[in-house]
């Protein structure tokens, strides 16, 4: 499933990657939280994530990566930054 995708992927590797612990706040900081706990919701999903940048027209894609070992697979998403730096 992806949103946007005008590139064709080309330079995929270079947009920002968004993990679902990054907002979500039953997380610390040092569980990997990087959000106000505040402005953070519970147990964001993938989908929820996507859905969330589809309505704001950002483009990005769900992408699943393989971590350091291949029983760990986890989901992320891959959006443009807007901040001019990639």
């Amino acid at each position: 499933m992806d949103v946007g995708g005008r590139d064709g992927g080309s330079s995929i590797k270079k947009w920002d990657i968004i993990y679902p612990v990054y907002l979500n706040s039953k997380k610390t900081v040092a569980e990997g939280r990087r959000i106000a706990a505040a402005k953070a919701c519970a147990d964001p999903t993938c989908n929820e994530i996507l859905d969330s940048c589809a309505y704001l027209k950002i483009p990005c894609k769900i992408e699943i990566f393989l971590g350091v070992d291949v029983f760990s697979r986890t989901r992320r998403i891959r959006e443009i930054s807007f901040r001019g730096g990639g």
